[in-house]
């Protein structure tokens, strides 16, 4: 992982660079560094259960829909 996590599976790093208003109406530039990383569904229910938590639904894109392959948002509904 000496490269950020850029090769890692299942995800993204980006760069961003935000620009905020100073008093005086100059820009102040602050860059961040992101790495967001995502697993198996299968993975996150053994992490939740472990916690503690019972799943109750797991759903996809904003949808009543299980998740599938191509699903980019995939939600899950717990208990504790």
């Amino acid at each position: 992982m000496g490269n950020g996590g850029r090769d890692t599976e299942h995800s993204v790093y980006s760069n961003l660079a935000f620009f905020v208003k100073e008093e005086n109406g100059l820009y102040r530039r602050f860059n961040e560094s992101h790495l967001q990383t995502t697993y198996h569904v299968h993975d996150y229910v053994e992490m939740l259960q472990s916690a503690g938590f019972k799943v109750e639904r797991i759903f996809a894109d904003w949808e009543d829909e299980p998740p599938y392959e191509e699903s980019e948002r995939i939600f899950f509904q717990v208990r504790k």
